[in-house]
């Protein structure tokens, strides 16, 4: 399964794509929203993981957008965040 890490923070995008690498997944990671969802649309990815706050969309609004888009398949979604 090929899964998509979003986030802003450089230091949780390689944590997270080092533990999923090391549980044999392939992953892409960007801090770009905008571009993830360009990927999910390109039918790669069956899993993303977002960080909830990003400065130019957030981890929901790209649920959301994913979510209106007819992709012919079901692309889960976990969203993370360092707050409380």
């Amino acid at each position: 399964m090929r899964v998509l890490i979003v986030d802003d923070d450089e230091l949780a995008l390689d944590f997270l794509e080092c533990t999923l690498q090391k549980s044999g997944y392939s992953v892409e990671k960007t801090t770009d929203p905008r571009r993830a969802l360009e990927l999910v649309c390109g039918g790669e990815f069956r899993l993303v993981i977002s960080d909830w706050e990003m400065p130019s969309m957030s981890g929901l609004e790209l649920c959301q957008k994913i979510r209106q888009r007819v992709l012919g398949r079901y692309v889960f979604i976990i969203l993370v965040t360092a707050h409380n």
